[in-house]
């Protein structure tokens, strides 16, 4: 019995084992098989991404050669050449180049070089507004309002596209006069009094009349002074905006620039919610206000400036100035003033448009001040503000005159821009953004798109300010700015923690040599005990870096890296190295190779006393020793491989974080 009781044992542990091996195998088989699917997946997600980057490029050269027929058929055109004319605006619509799928549509609508053709007409009607042409767009509104060539009547559609062709760049007063009425009337639309104001606003500045006399109706008088107010004697007229949606950043597909600063960059192009209710001043803020917050003492910076500057936008001030002029102005009303945010700004100075300028994507002479706009003042002086008409939303001089501060830290582009409106309080905070243009910059710096940043403490003389006021804070925006507090207290430690660790180089002096590291370089400079025409400055320096066996040998000092010399090292009064400085001439420019050393060079540096370098007008023996420099030997082995060390030590450093690497100030926005 006691056999079998011992048997059952062994046969039980060997199921169990068993069992717990299969157990084992099959966890693991299903973990290889999720870790094979995540492989997949991440594969096509990589496969995903490559072929839209393909599709991308392939859209943006068809776009290119569209252009470029395009500009042939106007030139063929331009001679008389109607056949060539027509067979390169057929292949630019092939490409489908909005502009010459307007062109086409147009042609077949009217006959003549094609045969009329309104179900053609209407196909390239639609080709080119989808892809963003404003005339396009405009001939689908009137076709779905009137319920001809091609298509139903249907108010709401045309709304849809009579709105396209407004803010993409119809400029016709009588288009944006119809968008007034259909919000005024519910025609297609929701009814929304404030919706038809900027609208009627542009047309009536452009003199149309009927825009003009809706404007005096008592409803829209109301509505106009109610947007209105000013909390205090010393304060500015501010301008209440609407709360709206709308589409932020660079586009233009007939633009190539997309900002004049190369150095910031206006998109990616992204949908903004601003579901607040928040006032702007109506026009930039001036000397004459700005010197009563100076005779409260609240604001330091002081203008001397005479009377007849006192209308024109106070400039020369910093953004921290700023902050002085909106903190007095919180102090006298009680209200939170402050200046705009990137996001509210752009918003207003777009006023409802989504073309470069609010009247077009082409400038228009006169609209504002700055280098080349056509004013009286152009590069020349600041205007006194309000010089221009008011844009839709009832706001003077949005673009030019002066550049207008935000509250936006810098960042490079609008990737993980905060949402709603809410101020970019991380990347680069020593710099903010400025918008709108000045006075002395030229007509592309005044797209509403356009972007600029300066330092909190420069001072500009084109620089200046708007102020903003919260009316009404919406929930979710609240939530976000405690988000984007929380994002920057830890940019704010992440900073710290950088500021706190050692440079990725450094220097030293360790027995009479100078000594330089990084973490991709390494170099020694001996005291020089006899120097021969070398000048004050000069020294001798020997590099070293991380590939090894490869060193480097230089004067350095004023003018004595000219190419055409040769230099010499020798060693206890042995030459151990004789080459010539390289010039290699790049499509950059001449890039200037010093001598090159090998290992063995600099192991019988390591074992000599006494070192010169010479310098040759010409190969030796035949030319003249211009310049010569002699060291001692002593113990440099002992600092040339503590460099080394160093070099290494850093780069082991750099690789783990634990010294300051300039690439990482990405992380800040820079």
């Amino acid at each position: 019995m006691r056999h079998h009781f011992l048997i059952w044992i062994c046969l039980t542990t060997l199921v169990i084992m068993s069992n717990q091996t299969l157990f084992a195998e099959e966890m693991t088989l299903k973990e290889n098989l999720e870790r094979q699917a995540e492989l997949i997946n991440e594969l096509n997600a990589i496969q995903q991404k490559k072929l839209q980057r393909l599709e991308r490029q392939i859209k943006k050269e068809e776009r290119s050669i569209g252009r470029l027929e395009f500009e042939l058929a106007k030139k063929a055109y331009e001679k008389g050449d109607r056949q060539a004319g027509l067979k390169h605006l057929r292949s630019a619509a092939q490409y489908d180049f909005p502009e010459a799928l307007y062109v086409m549509g147009v042609k077949h609508v009217n006959g003549g070089q094609v045969d009329k053709d309104e179900a053609l007409a209407l196909e390239y009607f639609q080709k080119a507004s989808k892809l963003g042409h404003a005339m396009a767009a405009f001939e689908m509104f009137k076709r779905y309002n009137k319920g001809e060539g091609g298509v139903a009547k249907d108010e709401a559609r045309a709304h849809d596209h009579l709105f396209k062709s407004v803010t993409q760049g119809n400029t016709n007063p009588s288009a944006r006069f119809l968008l007034a009425q259909n919000y005024l009337y519910g025609f297609g639309a929701k009814k929304s009094p404030s919706r038809a104001l900027p609208w009627l606003r542009l047309a009536a500045a452009d003199g149309h009349v009927n825009s003009q006399k809706t404007l005096e109706l008592p409803d829209l008088k109301s509505l106009i002074q109610n947007s209105r107010f000013k909390d205090c004697p010393e304060c500015p007229d501010m301008v209440t905006l609407p709360s709206e949606l709308y589409l932020m950043g660079f586009y233009n597909p007939d633009e190539p620039k997309a900002n004049s600063n190369s150095k910031i960059r206006n998109v990616p192009r992204h949908m903004v919610n601003l579901p607040h209710t928040f006032s702007l001043s109506e026009k930039e803020i001036t000397y004459g206000q700005w010197a009563r917050c100076v005779a409260d003492g609240a604001c330091k910076h002081k203008h001397d400036v005479g009377e007849e500057m006192n209308n024109h936008p106070v400039v020369n001030i910093s953004w921290n100035d700023a902050l002085e002029y909106v903190g007095w102005l919180s102090g006298k009303t009680g209200k939170p003033y402050r200046l705009p945010t990137e996001s509210e700004w752009e918003f207003a100075a777009r006023s409802g448009m989504n073309s470069a300028y609010p009247w077009g994507n082409q400038y228009v002479d006169n609209q504002a001040n700055c280098a080349d706009c056509g004013s009286r003042w152009d590069n020349q002086s600041t205007a006194p503000v309000g010089s221009f008409a008011a844009n839709g939303y009832g706001l003077y001089d949005m673009l030019g005159n002066v550049a207008e501060m935000t509250e936006d830290c810098f960042n490079r582009d609008y990737v993980n821009k905060p949402p709603m409106g809410v101020p970019w309080r991380t990347g680069h905070c020593p710099d903010r953004i400025v918008r709108g243009g000045a006075w002395n910059t030229d007509r592309d710096t005044l797209r509403a798109f356009e972007r600029d940043y300066a330092g909190i403490n420069e001072h500009r003389m084109n620089m200046g300010l708007r102020v903003a006021l919260t009316l009404k804070e919406h929930p979710k925006r609240q939530q976000a700015m405690q988000n984007e507090d929380r994002r920057a207290a830890d940019q704010q430690a992440q900073i710290e923690a950088y500021n706190n660790k050692p440079y990725c180089h450094g220097e030293d002096q360790i027995q009479g040599w100078g000594v330089y590291w990084a973490d991709d370089y390494y170099m020694v400079k001996p005291t020089l005990i006899n120097l021969v025409n070398g000048g004050l400055y000069t020294k001798v320096e020997l590099w070293g870096r991380p590939k090894p066996g490869v060193y480097s040998l230089r004067f350095s000092g004023m003018r004595w890296n000219q190419e055409d010399y040769t230099y010499m090292l020798l060693v206890d009064g042995q030459t151990i190295y004789e080459g010539e400085w390289d010039v290699t001439v790049t499509p950059k420019g001449s890039l200037m190779k010093p001598p090159q050393l090998t290992q063995e060079h600099i192991n019988q540096l390591k074992k000599g006393r006494m070192a010169e370098v010479r310098k040759l007008s010409g190969p030796s023996p035949e030319g003249t020793v211009v310049a010569s420099a002699q060291f001692a030997l002593e113990n440099f082995a002992e600092v040339f491989n503590t460099a080394q060390k160093r070099q290494q030590q850093t780069a082991t450093d750099k690789s783990n974080g634990v010294c300051k690497d300039p690439s990482t100030i990405g992380l800040f926005g820079i």
